[in-house]
Order: structure tokens, then C-alpha cells, then sequence
């Protein structure tokens, strides 16, 4: 398992998932929305830091293609 550095956080936010997905912002939100209602089953999985959705790293390497 990697450690992440300053240039690869383990956690980023909605909009950064949204571009590295090639998707929009606005659908990134909704399906993170989707992973926290669903407990990840659905949807992006989302985790809550405050009022923050975040997406960890390691599930957008798993989605991205390659």
C-alpha cells in the first residue's frame, strides 16, 4: 500500500473526482450523495468531514479507466 504525499492525498474533493471521471461536477455530487445515502453500495463512496464530501483516491483509481 502507497503512502500518499502532498502531490496524492488520500482523500479529494467532489469536484477534483468530477474531473479526473471526465464527468460533471453537478452528476460527481449527486452519485457522492448517492454513496453516503447507500453506505457506498451505490454511487460514488463518500466520506463526511464537517459540511465536506470527499472521495477517497484509491475508489477514483478503481472507477477511472485506464
Amino acid at each position: 500500500m502507497a503512502v500518499a504525499t502532498e502531490a496524492e492525498p488520500l482523500y479529494i474533493s467532489v469536484t477534483e473526482a468530477a474531473r479526473l471521471l471526465g464527468i460533471s461536477r453537478t452528476h460527481a455530487y449527486d452519485q457522492a450523495h448517492l454513496g453516503i445515502e447507500t453506505a457506498g453500495a451505490e454511487g460514488l463512496p463518500a466520506v463526511r468531514l464537517g459540511r465536506r464530501l470527499l472521495i477517497a483516491r484509491a475508489a477514483i483509481e478503481e472507477l477511472a479507466p485506464t
